[in-house]
């Protein structure tokens, strides 16, 4: 299994998520942080208006945050935690999905997150 790197993170990302590399072209963005920041600003929305139940982009996206913790190298790995588990560990509602969707080392990763945040 080729694990993921900030080279091949689109790539992988539009494998999951085909609609939403076309309707968001990566040259609009500066780089892998601006643009998975765009994807985890989107889940949120989905997230603020739909709830989590069943609905299929926030299972996806949720799995595809577990593979970047799992398979993803050290650049990958901090991409999801200053992009994305920052930002879900924000909000109530969000964070309450998050700890239930994420699993293994993305869980782990946010717990992390989570703890820092509670010393502020």
């Amino acid at each position: 299994m080729e694990s993921i790197t900030e080279i091949n993170l689109i790539k992988e990302l539009r494998k999951k998520f085909p609609n939403f590399v076309e309707e968001n072209p990566i040259e609009e963005f500066c780089g892998n942080y601006d643009y998975i920041g765009h994807f985890s600003f989107v889940l949120e929305e989905e997230l603020d208006k739909t709830g989590e139940k069943n609905h299929s982009f926030i299972e996806k996206a949720f799995e595809f945050f577990n593979k970047m913790a799992e398979e993803g190298n050290d650049e990958v790995q901090n991409i999801l935690i200053v992009e994305v588990l920052e930002s879900l560990a924000d909000e109530g509602t969000r964070t309450k999905v998050a700890r239930e969707k994420l699993k293994g080392k993305a869980l782990e990763y946010f717990e992390r997150v989570l703890r820092g945040w509670d010393k502020d």
